[in-house]
């Protein structure tokens, strides 16, 4: 047994003076070459990778490089050899851009949901897909706070809002005469139509009585800064048990729905017809809005009117109703 030692330590002292001097007369060869840099091709890397495999005293023999530099190698032919080793791509399975839109699309439409909904969703839909890349692709909303949009919230509530406001009609003598209008926003019906000479806050509270804004389930009235808002209105809306919501100084925006079916009455009907006097006007107004809420259709309620219409089935003629003298028209099919 002692002797199989003596025989061990010669040996290894044998091979350490060997590898010792491979060492050395490998860095000699190194320097001999005529270049202004120490360059070490890829197989004498790998000579000294294999060297620091195999003794442990290469360090003290080192010279033309840093002993930082030869582990630095060893990491990199490592990851070289388990990266050919591995099986397909390495990292995550990639994720199809169809994915990555829905993923966008269902953090867009739901801000309050977060990743794991959207992510148990997703699988409920057929994708399977990591909570990571549902975070990493849902859009943010702004300053990190999740919340519904202005329209989400309206939508929720604006079948008890309500919008009203004043035009000027010009007649047929150039006296100008105001109309009033109430708008739902519900589904874009004309609650109320009223016409005037000479208008004014107690005129107006009128109006909104006339309009009976609670029977359709109103309880927000939205209008601008006129001064036929002031005194007696606001007092005549808190009778009704409504609530005030006046927009802010030249702010048309915030009751742009209002504004909107003012343009389309200019366009489809005053502007049209030649008015006569007070009376005319409202007569005409009238029966614009029972077109208007019974027939005319709108690409935002659905191609359809805002009372709605049933879809009728095949017939053999259609029959043509004139409204307002022939300028519109109601259709519907008879047997």
């Amino acid at each position: 047994m002692a002797l199989l030692h003596v025989l061990r330590a010669l040996f290894l002292r044998r091979l350490s003076l060997a590898l010792e001097n491979a060492a050395l007369r490998h860095q000699l060869t190194v320097l001999r070459r005529r270049v202004p840099h120490v360059h070490l091709r890829p197989r004498e890397r790998l000579f000294w990778i294999l060297l620091a495999r195999l003794w442990g005293g290469w360090k003290h023999v080192l010279r033309i490089v840093r002993p930082e530099t030869v582990l630095e190698w060893h990491r990199t032919l490592a990851r070289w050899l388990w990266h050919w080793r591995s099986p397909g791509k390495p990292g995550r399975p990639p994720i199809s851009m169809k994915l990555i839109c829905l993923i966008k699309r269902l953090s867009r439409e739901n801000p309050l949901w977060g990743a794991p909904r959207i992510q148990s969703e997703l699988w409920l839909l057929g994708y399977k897909v990591s909570e990571w890349a549902v975070n990493k692709y849902m859009v943010r909303q702004g300053n990190g706070v999740r919340s519904q949009r202005w329209k989400t919230l309206l939508k929720n509530n604006w079948n008890a809002i309500a919008a009203c406001d004043f035009f000027t009609v010009t007649t047929a003598s150039f006296r100008r005469l105001n109309a009033f209008v109430v708008l739902s926003l519900d589904r874009r019906r004309i609650l109320h139509v009223g016409v005037a000479a000479r208008p004014n806050a107690a005129w107006s509270a009128s109006q909104i009585e006339a309009a009976s804004l609670a029977e359709h389930g109103i309880r927000y009235l939205v209008h601008d800064n006129d001064p036929l808002f002031k005194r007696a209105f606001p007092l005549e809306l808190e009778r009704l048990e409504l609530t005030n919501v006046p927009t802010r100084p030249r702010a048309f925006w915030e009751n742009i729905f209002c504004e909107r079916i003012i343009g389309s009455i200019r366009r489809e009907c005053t502007d049209q017809v030649l008015i006569l006097n007070e009376r005319h006007l409202e007569r005409v107004l009238r029966e614009y809005a029972a077109y208007y809420n019974e027939a005319r259709t709108h690409t935002s309620l659905d191609r359809n009117a805002p009372e709605p219409r049933a879809r009728e089935t095949a017939a053999a003629e259609i029959r043509a109703s004139p409204v307002l003298g022939g300028l519109h028209h109601r259709y519907r099919k008879v047997a």
